[in-house]
């Protein structure tokens, strides 16, 4: 009797930490799938792509609202503020993508 109980036990112990695995692997699986960087890092100029296509998009939908004073209405301007930081940042990640990989293949030249 206390060995089944024992085997019971053990089984019971392996299916948790089967289940903890497995929910671990979710949440990193999710975390990826929601991380800017991982969808930049894996696909740089998509990504650009993308980017470009909604901030022409949003500036399609926002430029046609009246202007509310001299300089544009005050959502167009924070719409070009944020276009502007997303296209600088999107660059400047690509960029650094490339020179890691350019440095990493120096690195390989180097060795072989």
């Amino acid at each position: 009797m206390n060995d089944r109980k024992k085997e019971l036990e053990q089984e019971l112990e392996a299916i948790q930490k089967e289940i903890e695995e497995s929910l671990t692997e979710i949440r990193d699986d999710i975390n990826s799938w929601t991380d800017a960087k991982y969808w930049v890092h894996r696909y740089p100029f998509q990504t650009v792509g993308a980017s470009l296509l909604l901030g022409f998009l949003i500036s399609q939908v926002t430029g046609r609202k009246k202007k509310s004073f001299a300089g544009g209405s005050l959502t167009t301007l924070f719409f070009n503020e944020v276009k502007k930081y997303a296209s600088r940042s999107a660059a400047n990640y690509i960029v650094k993508i490339v020179e890691e990989n350019l440095e990493r293949k120096r690195k390989v030249k180097d060795i072989q």
